[in-house]
């Protein structure tokens, strides 16, 4: 029994998303922002920062 909830544990853990937050969106940031959003659903985009904040703000 002991080694069944163990393996639920680590089942659960594999299946989080990774919080990814990208610093700076000019074109490279805003595909990688892109791709975070779009392509790969074990990631979560949780911040953006630029310099210009009008910039971030494009990225949603």
């Amino acid at each position: 029994m002991a080694k069944k909830k163990a393996v639920k544990r680590k089942a659960r853990r594999k299946t989080a998303r990774l919080k990814v937050a990208v610093i700076g969106v000019g074109s490279m940031g805003m595909r990688h922002c892109e791709s975070v959003r779009k392509k790969i659903p074990e990631m979560e985009l949780v911040a953006v920062v630029d310099a210009n904040p009008a910039q971030a703000e494009l990225v949603g």
